[in-house]
């Protein structure tokens, strides 16, 4: 299981690269060997030493993989040293970049992954998948990307899925409330009850619409 920093705002300038209508991903890429700045909610610090930091294309930094679920598969973890600059800013010195896909296959399984639970009507502690509303879902590649809502403050839920044979597994997972994000990268089966929870919510869930805008080109 690795635990991912996100919630962060790169502040490296991509000037006229960000203003052509078609961006090359290789242009915009972390590198490895490189220092990058980045500014960090005070609620949700990042610490100093050795860190993984998740990047994701404009789009989808800009309004989550929710709405652009086609960039996951160009997101990538960044691990390296961070060093604090200021309150609120840092930089990390990039050892390792990954993108996200490659990422996942390098996390151990691991069952002892426990989703986050929630009180039920009844007054018992249940997973909070169980109480989600709004959710929605996107195919990406061999991937399932489930997006919801739960409680009444808004707080977010993410998951990408791996259909494997005949079994489900969880290779994120991420749980949003006001002022904290937790994203974990983990290699987890999930059990009959927690497939058939995850099978339904996926046939059931709102397809987002998951042709590309177009900006952003791999070549």
């Amino acid at each position: 299981m690795i635990i991912l920093a996100t919630g962060i705002q790169w502040a490296r300038n991509y000037g006229d690269i960000i203003s052509r209508e078609v961006i090359r991903l290789e242009d915009i890429l972390p590198r490895s060997g490189k220092r990058y700045t980045f500014t960090f909610p005070a609620s949700d610090p990042v610490e100093s030493g050795h860190v993984r930091l998740l990047w994701m294309p404009p789009a989808s930094a800009e309004n989550g993989w929710s709405e652009a679920p086609w960039e996951i598969s160009s997101s990538q973890v960044v691990e390296g040293s961070v060093e604090s600059l200021e309150p609120g800013c840092a930089a990390i010195d990039v050892d390792k970049v990954l993108d996200l896909p490659s990422a996942m296959r390098e996390v151990l399984p691991d069952e002892r992954f426990a989703f986050p639970t929630g009180l039920s009507n009844a007054g018992i502690h249940e997973n909070v998948w169980r109480r989600c509303k709004r959710s929605r879902v996107a195919k990406v590649g061999t991937l399932h990307y489930l997006g919801a809502i739960f409680g009444s403050a808004g707080a977010q839920l993410e998951a990408i899925l791996e259909d494997t044979e005949n079994d489900l597994v969880l290779r994120l997972h991420a749980f949003t409330s006001p002022g904290s994000v937790t994203m974990t990268l983990v290699d987890y089966r999930l059990s009959d009850d927690e497939s058939a929870l995850f099978r339904a919510l996926i046939s059931t869930a709102e397809p987002i619409r998951t042709n590309p805008s177009g900006y952003l080109t791999l070549q």
